[in-house]
């Protein structure tokens, strides 16, 4: 990598920052500017703020965006005034896939090479296994500058590495080896199952009483010894009134579950959900722990996704997450 040269990473969620970090230490990179898109919920910026307070330090220079609206590429003024400081970029690390502002900076800035991160499990609607051509030009237009991609690959930084990507794609494993680091043997061991819970409900994806229903089915599998983990976009009074455990079994925290477990010097041995990309990262970090995905039935998927499902319950049995079905 060129040390006399910027990279900037434009980022959105916890996910995205704690990918950024990765691919800092995985590249070895110096120079690095943060553009941090002030965006989400109240907890989205609570979680990002907790790991810049601890990885801040990695960043050159950091710039914080309120939420960007309007038309397709246009700017605050805040921001136009920092594009004079956004030059003599290497690298363009995009976090959002398909954001007006990534877009527009990608064909401002021109970087020398565009590396994208994970998005969470959103990441793999972009996989269209059976039509390669389709999904080049899908990707043109999601991804943004056409002057990118019309000649070039698309570079993934990606812990969805062992997926089935189109030839067009470099894929860059990330195996979160730096969060791994910090895993000690003197981390105490909790017997308890940490069931990661995604805002399934919140989205429409499932109704509330069979929710309820799957929830149960889980708690009576384990015999209660179960800690339910909320999603930062999670209705904690919904979630409580769905969950029947006591409130204290039912975990909110103000850092993304990937960094809370290592900053309280836990190792868990059990690890568990619906669907959740910190399922797949936690395999990584806590290579000891049994992990499982509880299958949503096909007739309580009211998006109709069972293709996206199995994408993600496929990327899942090739790193050895056991998948486990569920009675409606």
């Amino acid at each position: 990598m060129n040390n006399n040269m910027n990279n900037i990473f434009v980022l959105n969620s916890p996910l995205q920052y704690l990918n950024a970090i990765e691919a800092i230490k995985y590249f070895n990179l110096e120079n690095n500017i943060l553009l941090l898109k002030n965006s989400g919920s109240d907890w989205n910026k609570t979680q990002i703020k907790q790991l810049h307070t601890k990885f801040g330090n990695l960043f050159s220079s950091t710039y914080e965006l309120e939420d960007q609206k309007g038309l397709i590429y246009k700017l605050q003024p805040k921001t136009k005034q920092l594009l004079p400081f956004l030059n003599n970029i290497d690298i363009f690390f995009s976090g959002s896939i398909g954001e007006s502002l990534n877009q527009y900076l990608m064909n401002l800035l021109k970087p020398g090479k565009i590396i994208y991160l994970d998005d969470g499990t959103k990441s793999l609607k972009l996989i269209e296994r059976n039509n390669e051509f389709i999904f080049k030009n899908y990707i043109k237009r999601l991804l943004g500058s056409y002057n990118y991609f019309n000649n070039s690959d698309v570079i993934y930084f990606t812990a969805y590495f062992k997926n089935h990507w189109p030839s067009n794609y470099h894929i860059i494993p990330n195996e979160y080896r730096f969060l791994s680091s910090f895993v000690e043997q003197s981390f105490t061991q909790d017997s308890s199952c940490f069931f990661l819970i995604s805002p399934i409900v919140e989205s429409g994806r499932i109704k509330p009483e069979e929710f309820k229903n799957l929830i149960n089915q889980i708690i009576a599998k384990y015999d209660g010894n179960i800690k339910f983990v909320l999603h930062r976009y999670s209705d904690i009074d919904l979630m409580t009134s769905l969950i029947n455990i006591e409130r204290e079994n039912i975990l909110t925290f103000d850092n993304i579950i990937e960094v809370e477990l290592i900053n309280k010097k836990i190792y868990p041995k059990k690890i568990a959900s619906f669907i959740s990309s910190a399922l797949l990262n936690l395999s990584f970090i806590f290579k000891d722990a049994d992990l499982k995905c509880f299958s949503i039935p096909d007739e309580y998927d009211a998006k109709n996704d069972s293709e996206n499902l199995l994408s993600y319950y496929d990327l899942l049995k090739s790193h050895n997450i056991k998948i486990e079905e569920l009675d409606c």
